[in-house]
């Protein structure tokens, strides 16, 4: 039973919408079926963990019928099916009380079905007025304009060389717009998703679509925007152009909706990340300022909770930039948004990444000696940074090279044991340990042999190989 569909959609409601669930199933209008109303009284105490809740099939029938009504597993499986039916239009119900916009349309849309034209069209046209009232002039706008004008151009009462042409004019407009806002969206979502070595598919109407966006963009920015991002992902763009963007952006954001303002960010973000990993170092420096700003807009947060990842770019791009006090401010304010379940392990590596970048290396050893944990991922990481601190320890005090040899066995030791991890992985880290401890014996070399030594591991670090710890190997092998 808790595998059904409604015991993965339940615990997505906040405790809120769940009492408002109650509310709504109480209704007569909303709900026929009593039986419902115990039903969620039943799971009330459980939620939201209810896969965790110690509940037979048989207890939750004795709840939804107290009075001893003999265990009926089909009837059981009938009412779960018409719960989550019922939970399903409550969602609907609630998006759409809350979306005002979408309210006004449908209600506007049901008058045409009714023997009221002249009715309809004041309320079409006071549609068509609010939405041009409202400061966005983004996808949803153009297609809401063009659901409308569309409507009242095909009612079988609109008098077609009369008011038809006027409807005609605004819906082909809106159309227009819509379809090249659309175009330029999807491309730009395609040309990230395609990275600089995938196969990019052939976009039909991009161009002639690009063509009226600089057109549509003399009287709205949000045209503007767009063409940016897809000269950008198509090469034709610089320094200049990114900047240009970026200031369109931050005027210009309020154009349009929290939800397509979230889909602009990761545009931007991702050339950014492109160019840096390209050696534009600057970009490192563009990247937290585009964080800044996102978070700043408080668009980045998704139902009350970082998307995955994110927490951990933030503060490593911070300390990339050196801005260590920003990062510890960051966690500290933001870690309630974090999951539970991984909040220790992102404040831990955080701290760990500060000490580390500031080269306090015994006291980030000291730490990651404390820090334990079951992902062996984070287990990789763990084992490769204190290895590279016992390593800069060593640069320093050449009596640390045992010390720094045994972490460096045990560790390769432990890859070799690993039965969990890609073999790949595995296999990256190894030629980690390999690399660093030849590094670490060639310290003592003559210079002859260290610049040697220094010619052999480059090339061991050029083959096409994944190797983890790449750019810090690059470092250290450079300063030999």
């Amino acid at each position: 039973m808790q595998n059904s569909q409604l015991f993965h959609v339940l615990p997505l409601l906040s405790s809120k919408e769940y009492s408002e669930l109650g509310k709504f199933l109480a209704s007569p209008y909303c709900n026929s079926v009593e039986r419902l109303v115990e039903y969620h009284e039943a799971l009330k105490k459980f939620h939201p963990h209810l896969h965790d809740m110690k509940l037979t099939p048989e207890e939750l029938f004795k709840r939804v019928f107290p009075e001893g009504k003999p265990f009926n597993a089909g009837e059981l499986r009938g009412l779960t099916s018409k719960f989550h039916k019922a939970v399903n239009e409550f969602l609907a119900f609630n998006e759409l009380k809350q979306n005002e916009v979408l309210k006004a349309k449908l209600t506007t849309l049901s008058l045409s079905q009714k023997d009221n034209y002249s009715l309809f069209v004041e309320k079409a046209e006071a549609f068509i007025k609010q939405l041009l009232e409202k400061k966005e002039r983004d996808l949803a706008h153009y297609l809401d304009l063009f659901e409308m004008n569309r409507h009242l151009f095909f009612h079988p009462l609109t008098e077609k060389r009369k008011d038809g042409a006027e409807f005609f004019q605004q819906t082909v407009g809106s159309l227009d717009r819509f379809f090249t806002l659309a175009k330029l969206r999807l491309a730009a979502e395609h040309f990230i998703r395609s990275g600089d070595n995938g196969v990019q598919s052939e976009i039909a109407y991009l161009e002639e679509a690009i063509k009226q966006a600089a057109i549509y963009s003399e009287g709205n920015p949000v045209f503007g925007i767009y063409l940016k991002i897809i000269q950008l992902y198509q090469g034709k763009g610089n320094d200049q152009l990114f900047q240009q963007l970026r200031a369109e952006f931050r005027q210009h954001g309020n154009l349009l909706r929290a939800d397509e303002r979230n889909e602009i960010y990761p545009f931007v973000m991702s050339y950014a990340i492109r160019q840096g990993n390209q050696g534009n170092k600057k970009y490192q420096q563009e990247q937290f300022e585009i964080y800044k700003d996102w978070l700043q807009s408080g668009l980045l947060i998704e139902h009350n909770h970082f998307p995955e990842g994110i927490f951990r770019q933030i503060v490593s791009i911070a300390i990339f930039q050196g801005e260590f006090d920003w990062a510890e401010k960051f966690m500290s304010d933001y870690q309630r948004f974090l999951p539970p379940h991984y909040r220790e392990i992102e404040l831990n590596i955080g701290k760990a990444e500060i000490l580390f970048y500031k080269g306090k290396f015994s006291e980030c050893v000291d730490f990651l000696n404390q820090f334990k944990t079951n992902n062996p991922i984070v287990e990789l990481w763990l084992r490769r940074r204190t290895i590279q601190c016992l390593y800069e320890d060593y640069c320093a005090n050449a009596t640390l090279l045992d010390a720094l040899e045994a972490r460096i066995d045990a560790f390769d030791k432990y890859l070799q044991r690993d039965k969990i991890l890609q073999k790949s992985l595995v296999e990256a880290h190894r030629k980690f340990c390999s690399l660093t401890k030849k590094l670490a014996n060639g310290k003592n070399l003559e210079r002859r042999e260290k610049l040697a030594l220094a010619k052999r591991l480059k090339e061991e670090l050029a083959e096409p190989k994944t190797i983890a710890g790449r750019e810090w190997l690059e470092a250290k092998i450079q300063a030999i």
